[in-house]
């Protein structure tokens, strides 16, 4: 069973794991997740089954391990940085100089130049990865820890340390795991800046007392995508990053030594010059709101300068706006169209057609269905084919929580709503489906105070979190699935009226499996194939009674239920399905099973059947010695030769048998030298003969 906070990072060494692992640590994560590390050679299918998310440190690795993967493995690939505290000795090679930058791959190599580059860092890079031939006349390399892998000539080798886990990573890992915004702000913004902030006083002595170790800070403060400015106890600026002078439309020269006010301006001056340090704030510069954070750090004794850490407001939110609505590793992304529904059903067929015309509308729809219908199948398809497509589709499902647990998932929470409430309030589903599509599945099991709120959100699209004040307003298609009768819940009072006729605006009714038994078939097929290919299993034959009896049987389950039976039958099955080996055909569906064709696989039936036409001990002697032969395996050559003094028979008539047998199952008959293979039908058929004896 998945832990639900739980992380899996994987590499291809030991020495980025513990990397990786250290920074994680040092900004608190594991304070909220569980983490592990793996190599590569340390996994395996059961190992990735226990986490919720696998955080991959590069495309390579994804290529290396993604064999290992489920269906329903959610996966990161990471986004990596440069250590900016280790490049002190690349920064003091000289400008234009040809240097290689060594990785384990040619992506990799060539990610961590980009890295460097954007930083400001003047050299010709030329990648190196294993297979690459070397140059003689480049005596310096530049790596991230991929020392193994620097050529034997090089003189002078730098290594920067394995590259770090980029901020958006972080922000995706916060998201997936759905964690509140303002905690991800509060916890990245606090966490990741004291790690800045550690880099920047190391470098800070050297940079009061270097010119060139001034530029250097600049080329890392511009790699941050945060606003930085840093500046004296005399409130001289001593550096700023572009972005803060893009902020501040502060002047490009004279920032170095510029006083503060003049350079910032007075609004923005006077907002920061009251900040204690340490601390943060919200404040409305110019009409302009921002998020701003002020430290302290202490060069020595006598030393001290300041460092501003801001951003727009506007950003954070577009940056949360982007990661509610791109819910590409949430378990409810929508990734079914109608084209994905296979059906060869009119009555289907019909109800597709009128689905996607109701797509484009933006009201309410219902969908009315039996259980294993495919009803969430169709609330995905009909959000990919409205105009909400590229907005949230989030789903809630009423049977899977208690009332107290879905009003608060429903509406969202405030900050001490309730007792063990989280501190930073919680946003519910309603608000994370703004714009986008939510899908409200088993509505009948809704209690009645839920029904309410329900009502009162639909009529006036409206919200109130639990222990708010205040409303919300909310722009969100409503999708609704049930399998219950809600006219029969209505006449028992367990459904409002007005709240079925909300949501009876669109009906859909989606027809069981067994009013399209056409499709029976095809599905079995495509679930077969998708088992197969997920469980690396062997080829399966479906036989003609097996056929029959899925096309036959009435499916209370639906797709669903029939889904299930062919799982089963990839996992238990050998070669063959056979029709006492289907779930279904035990207890009352066997009593209900086609007896004709039952009657027909049975063994004593068989066995009378040849004894009749005077051959079931030739039968039984092939099979004996198909039985004998080296993995139950032989051609007709070797059979011949086997049968020779037992039985007298031609290849024409051995080949003739050979080919009853396999017409019944009891062997494969392979082409070329694979020969004749008896199966687990013809063991079962040989063991009965034997045990019964000659009358048989």
């Amino acid at each position: 069973m998945k832990e639900t906070k739980s992380i899996l990072i994987i590499a291809h060494h030991r020495a980025v794991l513990v990397k990786l692992a250290e920074q994680l640590l040092e900004i608190g994560f594991d304070e909220l997740f569980h983490i592990e590390t793996r190599t590569i050679d340390e996994i395996d299918h059961a190992c990735i089954s226990r986490f919720a998310l696998v955080l991959l440190t590069s495309q390579t690795t994804y290529m290396k391990v993604r064999p290992f993967f489920s269906a329903n493995t959610s996966y990161l690939i990471a986004r990596r940085v440069i250590n900016f505290s280790n490049i002190r000795e690349v920064l003091s090679i000289p400008p234009q100089t040809s240097v290689y930058l060594v990785n384990n791959t040619r992506d990799a190599a060539e990610d961590t130049i980009r890295n460097l580059l954007e930083m400001g860092v003047s050299l010709r890079f030329i990648p190196y990865y294993p297979g690459q031939a070397a140059r003689p006349d480049i005596t310096v390399a530049v790596t991230p820890g991929e020392t193994d892998y620097v050529p034997d000539h090089v003189e002078t080798v730098i290594d920067i340390g394995d590259r770090l886990i980029e901020l958006s990573t972080l922000f995706e890992i916060f998201h997936f795991f759905r964690i509140s915004p303002q905690f991800k702000n509060d916890l990245l913004s606090m966490r990741y800046m004291q790690s800045l902030f550690r880099m920047v006083r190391e470098l800070s002595e050297e940079m009061m007392h270097s010119e060139r170790l001034q530029r250097k800070l600049e080329w890392v403060v511009n790699s941050i995508d945060d606003a930085v400015v840093i500046y004296s106890q005399n409130e001289k600026v001593q550096t700023a990053n572009e972005k803060a002078r893009q902020l501040l439309h502060a002047p490009l020269l004279q920032t170095s030594g510029a006083p503060l006010r003049e350079w910032a301006g007075p609004a923005f001056y006077d907002a920061v010059r009251l900040l204690d340090s340490g601390r943060d704030l919200f404040r409305d510069v110019d009409g302009t709101a921002y998020y701003i954070r002020k430290t302290c750090m202490n060069v020595d004794a006598d030393t001290a300068v300041w460092l501003l850490v801001f951003r727009k407001v506007e950003d954070i939110r577009h940056i949360e706006h982007e990661y509610r609505s791109n819910l590409k590793k949430s378990s409810f992304t929508a990734k079914y169209q109608f084209d994905d529904i296979l059906t060869e059903s009119p009555s289907l067929l019909h109800t597709v057609r009128i689905a996607r015309k109701l797509a484009l509308s933006h009201s309410t729809v219902l969908l009315l269905g039996e259980t294993g219908t495919g009803k969430e199948v169709f609330a995905q398809a009909l959000h990919n084919a409205s105009p909400r497509k590229h907005q949230p589709f989030v789903g809630i499902n009423f049977a899977a929580l208690s009332e107290s647990l879905l009003e608060s998932e429903l509406f969202g929470y405030e900050s001490g709503a309730f007792t063990g409430a989280k501190k930073s309030g919680h946003i519910g589903v309603f608000e994370q489906a703004h714009l986008g599509t939510l899908f409200l599945d088993e509505i009948g099991d809704a209690s009645p105070s839920i029904q309410n709120r329900l009502l009162r959100a639909l009529q006036e699209r409206q919200i109130m979190k639990v222990g708010g004040e205040r409303l919300l307003t909310i722009d969100t298609r409503v999708i609704a699935a049930t399998n219950q009768v809600l006219e029969q819940l209505m006449e028992e009072g367990k459904f409002r009226r007005d709240l079925y006729h909300r949501l009876n605006v669109l009906p859909i009714r989606l027809p069981p499996l067994r009013e399209r038994r056409e499709d029976i078939v095809p599905l079995a097929q495509r679930f077969l194939r998708e088992f197969q290919l997920r469980l690396n299993a062997p080829p399966l034959h479906v036989s003609t009674a097996v056929r029959q009896a899925l096309i036959d049987y009435d499916w209370p389950g639906n797709i669903r239920e029939l889904r299930n039976v062919i799982e089963y039958a990839v996992h238990v099955c050998e070669g063959t399905i056979y029709l006492d080996e289907l779930p279904f055909y035990s207890t009352v569906h066997a009593a209900a099973a086609d007896d004709a064709a039952l009657e027909a696989e049975r063994p004593e039936s068989l066995a009378r059947d040849w004894a009749s036409k005077g051959f079931l001990d030739e039968m039984l002697l092939i099979l004996e010695s198909l039985a004998a032969s080296p993995n139950g395996t032989a051609g007709r050559p070797s059979l011949l030769a086997r049968l020779s003094g037992r039985l007298s028979l031609s290849d024409p008539q051995l080949r003739y048998r050979l080919k009853l047998l396999a017409g019944s199952e009891l062997i494969t008959s392979g082409r070329g030298r694979s020969g004749a293979r008896i199966t687990t039908k013809g063991e079962r058929f040989l063991g009965y003969c034997l045990s019964s004896g000659p009358s048989a």
